[in-house]
């Protein structure tokens, strides 16, 4: 059987037909290079198509606002080989606050929480990630920069080789430009955002498919007067919301400026009259201390100044198919959830890895691919939509007492001792949007990857080898050398489990911060303090910790047990004299405890040596935890071998008998061990991989704190 594998280099299952087949597309137009354009393109060029981008702009636009890639589209990153390229030039922003018309803030949370980001979330300039997949495609793919589509014509299939083909003898589509000469694809690819040219074209007028949530946008960029550092400031009035905004590495400000409207006629061409619009949604606000943000005519200002000006509605695209012949659209040109749903980023990347995936297997034809994309995709928009419509409402506030009962909320909200179960409330809907797709391993047809940065000649796109003979020699028996072992069974399940482990993510709640320099002077305070965060968080058994011990020889041994207490003796916890921790910390009186909360990214680790409580200290022990505990304590033995089940159920029910009729019965084996703690360090986990970790040390009498590298 030949073997394929998917881009990733996995096995995939066989049967999927090469691009050089007769009836799969060779040559794609792609019009847009923004985000889902280029996307498409690294899929197609690494599944063996010949892809040109055609793009409006003289050049590659690298302006824009911030832009989340959350949930799937990490996923879809991370398979791209760009997730690193994402989070160095992430806008690592640190906080997000409310401020009143003085600009003095009222209210300030994490940015993870204004952003909604858990995980490997994580946020990026729209035009920083544009140039990292212009960057990953330049070599392999061709871009026509300054020419745009006027015309798009269909040809059928004539039965020959000869004008008016696509290069797999099916037919094609024929194009022209405004500047270029025509040109004849197999494919056509509208990625060319809300406003698209190719869906009108192919599809009629934009309006059909326009629902517009009732708000505009504008973003801009500015000098960062303000002084802001990673930082972002909100500012609402009844019906318009502001805010200013600096990213890392980035010496100017960003501006968003958003009003609740009906549809405006303008022409999205036309920045003057958007300026107008947007002048008149927020005239008069801020001209006076006690009418709004006295920011707003500088906002204002230098909206009219940018050369990255930036205005339209808040709306959705809904068509009820996103292909037409061989004409097919992506990302917002097929589907836009809108800036309010902070997914349009995502959507695009997810959109172009799941179509190229579909086209790379296509035996019929591109429309069975186009089928199966809408399919795969449908589901994750339409959640996607959702998201769009309540949040498109929620930026902006209506009444002056609702802006204040918000500010309320928000600066109350990091005092609260279920501040972090908010969070992650908050977070719940925004990344059941990100995730409301699983994302499936894209089978290759064999022979199309090359290894990164080894170009292929034009010629070599056209004539793969087929290896499926050379393949089906190698894998047959007398093939083998000889004595050499034939391939295992369970090949494919380590190669799943590996593909599990790669998948399974961290982290993907909202981690609080964690301030080193509050810190107090000795850590007991801290341990319960975040011991009693971990359970508000809804971590499950909290006080469970592993405890590592060692025996004579320095063999070391592990296990997860409970913790009893925590006071200025030290950590408490239990078992048998006989058990193996007993007997190794007889003769080895050191242990080593380590705590893990992954909803809160948290992990606390003690070592020092260890003591043993008198035997009335640890009958309280025993006898102050439930019934069921004593049971276990009674049935003893632990750590010697069992002969049966049956032996233990036999035991275990006498025990049980035993522990509800005598509630204070002895257990003379049972002791209470007490690690006093010569090392305490408190580790708080963070998103982008710059933990905080935080070591208290005891030397000559006193604690002494040191912060250690991650």
């Amino acid at each position: 059987m030949q073997e394929h594998h998917d881009p990733e280099g996995n096995p995939a299952m066989s049967g999927t037909v090469s691009p050089s087949s007769r009836t799969s597309p060779r040559t794609v137009l792609i019009s847009g290079a923004s985000i889902a354009g280029p996307a498409l393109a690294h899929w197609l060029h690494r599944y063996g198509f010949a892809v040109t981008v055609v793009e409006r702009a003289p050049e590659l636009r690298t302006g824009g606002y911030k832009v989340d890639i959350r949930g799937a589209a990490v996923e879809v990153a991370e398979r791209m080989g760009i997730l690193a390229d994402i989070q160095r030039a992430s806008t690592d922003m640190r906080t997000g606050a409310y401020v009143n018309d003085d600009g003095k803030r009222i209210a300030t949370l994490p940015a993870a929480i204004f952003g909604a980001r858990v995980g490997r979330d994580d946020e990026i300039m729209r035009g920083d990630l544009a140039r990292i997949l212009f960057e990953r495609t330049r070599a392999d793919v061709e871009y026509v920069f300054g020419d745009s589509i006027t015309s798009l014509t269909e040809r059928a299939d004539e039965h020959e080789h000869g004008h008016g083909h696509g290069s797999d003898g099916t037919g094609g589509v024929e194009v022209t430009f405004e500047r270029g000469a025509p040109r004849r694809f197999d494919l056509v690819v509208g990625a060319d955002g809300v406003h698209s040219n190719v869906r009108r074209l192919a599809f009629g007028p934009e309006e059909q498919f326009v629902r517009h949530l009732g708000a505009y946008i504008s973003a801009f960029s500015l000098p960062n007067d303000l002084g802001l550092d990673r930082e972002e400031l909100y500012h609402a009035v009844p019906g318009r919301l502001s805010c200013v905004y600096s990213s890392a590495g980035d010496p100017a400000a960003k501006g968003l400026l958003t009003f609740r409207s009906p549809r405006l006629a303008y022409d999205h061409r036309q920045p003057d009259r958007q300026l107008a619009l947007l002048d008149a949604a927020f005239k008069g606000v801020g001209v006076r201390p006690s009418e709004g943000w006295t920011q707003i005519p500088r906002l204002l200002e230098a909206a009219r100044a940018a050369d990255d000006f930036y205005f339209d509605g808040l709306q959705l695209i809904e068509m009820d198919r996103w292909s037409r012949g061989r004409v097919v659209l992506l990302g917002d040109a097929a589907h836009c959830a809108s800036p309010a749903s902070g997914q349009g980023t995502g959507m695009a990347l997810v959109g172009a890895y799941v179509l190229a995936g579909e086209l790379a297997v296509a035996g019929r034809g591109p429309e069975e691919a186009f089928d199966r994309y809408e399919k795969e995709m449908r589901g994750y928009v339409a959640v996607n939509h959702a998201l769009a419509e309540k949040f498109a409402k929620d930026m902006t506030a209506d009444t002056r007492r609702q802006i204040r009962f918000r500010h309320l909320m928000m600066r109350i909200l990091p005092y609260m001792p279920w501040k972090n179960l908010v969070a992650k409330k908050i977070a719940e809907e925004v990344q059941r949007g990100a995730n409301a797709i699983t994302l499936r391993h894209r089978s290759r047809p064999a022979g199309t990857l090359r290894p990164p940065g080894v170009l292929r000649p034009p010629e070599a796109r056209r004539t793969l080898p087929d290896m499926s003979d050379h393949r089906a020699h190698q894998d047959s028996p007398d093939a083998r050398p000889a004595g050499a072992p034939a391939q295992h069974a369970d090949d494919a399940d380590a190669q799943a489990f590996r593909e599990l482990l790669h998948g399974l993510r961290v982290w993907d709640v909202a981690l609080p911060s964690f301030d080193p320099a509050t810190a107090p002077a000795e850590p007991l305070p801290l341990f319960r303090q975040w011991l009693r965060e971990a359970a508000e968080a809804g971590v499950p058994e909290p006080h469970t910790m592993t405890l590592a011990t060692a025996d004579e020889a320095g063999n070391p041994s592990v296990r997860t047990l409970m913790l009893h207490d925590a006071d200025e003796r030290g950590w408490h916890f239990a078992s048998h004299r006989g058990s193996r921790k007993g007997r190794e910390l007889a003769v080895r009186p050191r242990a080593a405890l380590g705590f893990y909360w992954p909803a809160v990214g948290r992990q606390v680790r003690v070592s020092g040596p260890v003591t043993v409580a008198g035997p009335e200290e640890s009958a309280a022990d025993l006898h102050h935890r439930s019934t069921g505990a004593l049971a276990a304590a009674l049935v003893g033995r632990q750590s010697e071998v069992l002969g049966s089940v049956e032996e233990l159920a036999r035991a275990s029910e006498a025990a049980w008998e035993r522990a509800r009729s005598e509630p204070a019965a002895p257990v003379p084996s049972w002791t209470l061990y007490v690690l006093r703690p010569e090392e305490v360090e408190f580790f708080q986990g963070d998103a982008q991989r710059r933990h905080v970790r935080l070591n208290y040390r005891y030397e000559n009498g006193r604690w002494r704190q040191d912060l250690l590298w991650p």
